[in-house]
């Protein structure tokens, strides 16, 4: 959705939410909010622009919170919102002149009663001032976070996402392989896989890739069919849940499948068990070491994602590249470093100044061009993982992930 500069809209009956508007709280019509309205309008002067620049005249309103029509009730949904104006209209009245806070009311309202409850998104973003208002439907989920304060920042919206420790596990044993979705500590079975008959081997202990097969050439073959069955299954599992990956099991099983897996490069790290019988709890008690530390889990996924994607051609990087394929709506996975920022109205390395027509208000929720850039990767469905600094100093600080 775009920006709109506009002004308040009023309505003196009831909300399609089943909210109560302001007009029915207060003994002010509509017609008396108008009057109010322009003559707050004939006063932004020149003179006067010090004045309403402040961040205590005007109020920005930011509200995040889940929203996801196609599971969760429309009537709950609005009940959520009705809670969300009540807890807005309460830190309005008490931090600003009443008469901005009845006008910012009646323009939140408004926009509420506009919102797309036929959305498939997840959440939900609304930005509001007197003169500024825009809405954000996202992918992502998120805690709800309602300010009211002087200004909006795009980066807020990630810092509300749920804090979730997701993550895949391929449990390898020696007549068995099964998938578990991890979470946190928590794992849960989602595939299972057995070889036939003619697949089953004696197990070694040998380490070397080319002598783990067990004795005799029938042990070998049987047991490269049954891995590249099991790495063929992963391919489809890794398409659904794009998630990092771990590999569990005998050392000897996990050296060969790392010989053979087309998926290197989306495994975080081995984990070496005795005999690839460890139970959910179990497996969970073994990986803990390695997920106790998410944010190096994070980074590691991160350069994966990178040497992936690059080496199959849908990796784009630079400022340059990257805001031009996100202008056209290209991008599912949006990398940059945690304090990266771009003004486009300076030149450019390569004469072009990106974005540098835009030009930014108090009140709007984007600072810069890589501000922008996130706004457009949410809004178009991607998602969006910061990197510590310099992690990405090789790819210019910033990159979009096309597809994976």
């Amino acid at each position: 959705m775009q920006q709109k500069m506009i002004s308040p809209r009023f309505s003196n009956g009831k909300s399609g939410t089943g909210m109560t508007l302001i007009s029915n709280l207060y003994p002010f019509t509509p017609v008396i909010l108008n009057i109010k309205l322009n003559n707050m309008q004939s006063v932004l002067t020149k003179e006067t622009a010090p004045v309403t620049a402040a961040a205590h005249y005007w109020p920005a309103v930011s509200v995040i919170m889940p929203f996801d029509p196609k599971m969760v009730a429309s009537s709950a949904l609005r009940l959520a919102l009705k809670s969300a104006c009540r807890k807005i209209e309460r830190q309005l009245l008490d931090n600003y002149p009443s008469d901005i806070a009845l006008i910012m009311m009646a323009k939140f309202n408004d926009i509420v009663e506009r919102l797309n409850f036929s959305t498939h998104r997840k959440s939900i973003a609304i930005f509001a001032s007197p003169v500024f208002e825009k809405v954000i439907y996202l992918d992502i989920p998120v805690e709800e976070r309602i300010t009211v304060g002087g200004s909006f920042a795009i980066r807020d919206l990630l810092r509300c996402r749920k804090n979730e420790h997701r993550y895949l596990v391929l449990q390898l044993g020696e007549h068995h392989s099964h998938i578990y979705s991890g979470n946190a500590g928590t794992l849960v079975k989602i595939l299972s896989a057995t070889p036939r008959s003619e697949f089953v081997y004696e197990n070694t202990t040998a380490e070397k890739p080319e002598a783990c097969y067990g004795k005799g050439r029938q042990n070998e073959i049987s047991l490269q069919k049954f891995l590249r069955q099991v790495d063929n299954t992963l391919n489809n599992i890794l398409r659904a849940y794009p998630l990092p990956l771990f590999i569990a099991g005998p050392e000897s099983l996990t050296t060969c499948f790392k010989a053979l897996t087309a998926h290197g490069r989306a495994v975080i790290d081995y984990v070496y068990a005795d005999n690839g019988k460890a139970n959910e709890k179990e497996l969970a008690g073994l990986l803990a070491p390695y997920v106790g530390n998410w944010k190096q889990v994070e980074e590691k996924n991160i350069l994966n994602k990178l040497k992936e994607t690059e080496c199959a051609g849908n990796l784009l990087y630079g400022m340059g590249a990257v805001w031009y394929a996100s202008m056209r709506g290209q991008g599912q996975l949006l990398l940059l470093e945690e304090n990266f920022s771009y003004d486009g109205r300076k030149e450019c390395s390569d004469g072009l100044a990106y974005g540098a027509t835009k030009q930014y208000n108090a009140f709007s929720c984007t600072s810069d061009e890589a501000d922008e850039v996130i706004e457009k990767v949410l809004q178009n469905g991607g998602d969006i993982a910061f990197a510590p600094e310099r992690i990405l100093k090789d790819y210019n600080h910033i990159a979009l992930i096309k597809s994976y």
